[in-house]
């Protein structure tokens, strides 16, 4: 890369200066780089492939997002999960949710990742977390258990994991405190 820069300022610095040598400094950067790439290529067969699958890869994710109104896809992921709770189904995953707002998987999921900088999981996790402690707050009687599984989770560990990394606290001790007199909830 440093050669393909080096070689890109001397044919600048050539050009605007209208001096042979420095395009023949170029010539020969690029030159000097793609043989280096040919012996590397010998050398280490698998990395040029794996560079190329990785171009590849990213340029098709990219062209997949060609198109997609982000803001409407925000719009409608907003009210699915504010209005209509998808996130309390638990067997909810990203193909159901890319359906619901008719898109496909991949494109739902690059969304999250570079929109929102959060994965499927993360994304819903929050959702049920924000509504766990809603839930543990206004009842006080119920049992966390029973809110884990209203809010879509399906085990007891997943839902502590996710709301220990969401809230910064399990769920019995986040109930303590804000319940408690004189105290504020987060």
């Amino acid at each position: 890369f440093a050669l393909f820069v080096a070689a890109g300022v001397l044919s600048n610095i050539g050009y605007i200066s209208r001096e042979v040598i420095w395009v023949r400094l170029a010539y020969g950067t690029v030159t000097l780089v793609l043989i280096s790439l040919y012996f590397i290529g010998l050398r280490y067969p698998d990395l040029l492939l794996h560079a190329a699958d990785e171009l590849r890869r990213r340029r098709s994710a990219q062209d997949r997002l060609k198109g997609v109104d982000f803001a409407a896809i925000s719009a409608k992921l907003q009210r699915l999960m504010e209005q209509d709770r998808v996130y309390e189904d638990e067997n909810l995953s990203l193909d159901d949710l890319a359906a619901h707002l008719r898109i496909n998987a991949e494109q739902l999921s690059r969304f999250l990742n570079t929109q929102l900088g959060k994965n499927f999981n993360a994304f819903v996790n929050e959702y049920r977390v924000r509504e766990a402690g809603r839930l543990l707050r206004a009842e006080p009687k119920r049992t966390v258990l029973s809110i884990a599984y209203a809010v879509g989770f399906n085990s007891s560990s997943a839902f502590h994991e996710a709301f220990r990394r969401f809230a910064g606290t399990t769920p019995g001790k986040f109930r303590q405190t804000a319940n408690a007199p004189g105290e504020s909830s987060p």
